[in-house]
């Protein structure tokens, strides 16, 4: 089931993220508190919704009842992410080990972490929460709305602190345990897509932008954690970018016809542009170095966004057109 709110939301999500990842480099390899330093942190801050909301659509759209067994999801979903999962992971490391940029002791843990680039543990947390799936849809059939709301508000309360505690001690989560702090987010996507948050769109507005500010201030002050995916800017955050879109209808309305296919199309490659991407930005980084990121961070980070963006959904195109490889970013064969 596809629908155009969905859509609306997966791919502002896929092009929040390639921006974060533009705007990161601004503020790892900028002086903190320097001009460009708080272009960059004002500019990621701005998108650390985007991992949240596509865990909020993936719990609207597959958390509903369905008429289908457990091994009839897995079969479906599994299948489909355990081969992009497996390719991606396997051609970062190969990568790493041709540029001499890890060892096999750092790959291996990158493993462990279920990172073996940066971005890659959005998979390994996404597979967790498939195989949960079916367990949640029973729970969520018969719960009452009073208990599926304070479970929903319990497993986020307790995964904001328990992350807090993983970040103050210096913890990372193996590849295993990766989607736990994010089933808060998955029934929170569903219940919202059941319950809508009665506000009008200024108030979502009013708390989409404290929640920015919330995470670039706290970030000025105490550090990158109030830049959390589980923490409570980013909750505000992504809760008012998931409920402004569940205002969108459901169908899509009459559009340009370039704007309606170019929607398609970006829905359609978003998973393949967020795996691509960091090929991209890195080229971008090893080609021009870091100087532009230093002293034009204002034009840098809009102007590669859309340039990553663009030849990322290139490749992801091709590849979906492709019967040997399409599987690779999450097309079916």
């Amino acid at each position: 089931m596809t629908l155009f709110s969905y859509d609306i939301l997966r791919v502002l999500a896929t092009v929040a993220v390639v921006w974060l990842h533009v705007s990161m480099y601004a503020v790892l390899y900028n002086e903190p508190l320097s001009f460009a330093w708080w272009v960059g942190n004002v500019s990621d801050a701005a998108v650390r919704w985007c991992v949240p909301v596509f865990v909020l659509v993936s719990g609207g759209l597959l958390l509903g009842p369905r008429d289908e067994s457990p091994l009839e999801f897995y079969r479906k979903r599994l299948k489909r992410l355990l081969v992009p999962l497996l390719f991606w992971s396997g051609l970062y490391l190969s990568l790493k080990f041709a540029l001499h940029l890890t060892t096999r002791h750092d790959a291996a843990l990158s493993l462990w972490h279920g990172r073996p680039h940066y971005h890659l543990w959005y998979l390994y947390m996404a597979f967790g929460l498939y195989l949960v799936t079916p367990v949640l849809r029973h729970f969520l059939a018969i719960a009452s709305v009073t208990v599926r709301t304070w479970t929903t508000f319990v497993l986020l309360a307790s995964s904001i602190a328990g992350m807090a505690i993983v970040y103050v001690r210096g913890w990372e989560l193996p590849f295993f345990l990766l989607f736990l702090p994010y089933v808060g987010y998955y029934l929170l996507g569903y219940h919202l897509a059941q319950m809508p948050i009665r506000a009008s769109a200024g108030m979502l507005w009013a708390l989409l932008i404290a929640g920015i500010v919330a995470a670039a201030w706290g970030a000025g002050l105490y550090g990158q954690y109030a830049y959390a995916y589980v923490g409570v800017p980013a909750l505000m955050m992504s809760t008012a970018v998931y409920s402004l879109g569940l205002q969108l209808p459901v169908s899509p309305p009459p559009l340009p016809t370039p704007l309606a296919r170019g929607l398609a199309l970006l829905s359609r490659a978003s998973l393949g542009i967020y795996l691509v991407h960091p090929l991209f930005l890195e080229a971008l980084e090893r080609i021009f170095g870091l100087e532009p990121w230093r002293r034009t961070p204002l034009i840098t980070i809009p102007a590669y966004t859309v340039l990553v963006c663009a030849a990322s959904a290139g490749i992801a195109l091709v590849l979906l057109g492709l019967p040997y490889l399409r599987r690779t970013v999450g097309g079916s064969t």
